[in-house]
């Protein structure tokens, strides 16, 4: 995966790899889902979290792009919340936070990417 390469250098925490998660990763990027809600006004629309770094947010935007045509599991996953209604925007922010899970997992396992990965329950 040619993003975690990219995305590696950008990360301050990665000595406390071990103590960090995928969700607090999600987190920092700014990849969570904020409500916009004020009072009795709710109908606002949810929208991704610009607390995190912006060119990273970019890069992972294209690569997840990319991913949402070639990668199996990132398709999948695309084309499953399309299905259930989702906006395209959303599902691709969706996409965005798994490729951010599929990088961190490459990192803390130290094996390299393995699209034929299935986990045995």
């Amino acid at each position: 995966m040619s993003t975690t390469k990219e995305l590696y250098p950008q990360i301050e925490w990665k000595s406390d790899l071990k103590r960090v998660s995928n969700r607090a990763t999600s987190f920092y990027l700014g990849l969570v889902p904020v409500q916009r809600r004020s009072g009795t006004s709710i109908l606002g629309r949810s929208c991704i979290s610009k607390a995190g770094l912006s060119h990273i947010r970019s890069m992972l935007y294209m690569a997840a792009m990319t991913a949402t045509r070639y990668n199996p599991h990132i398709q999948t996953l695309y084309l499953r919340l399309l299905e259930r209604g989702k906006s395209k925007r959303s599902a691709l922010c969706a996409a965005m936070q798994k490729l951010v899970h599929l990088c961190f997992g490459v990192l803390k396992s130290r094996k390299p990417y393995d699209a034929d990965y299935t986990v045995c329950a």
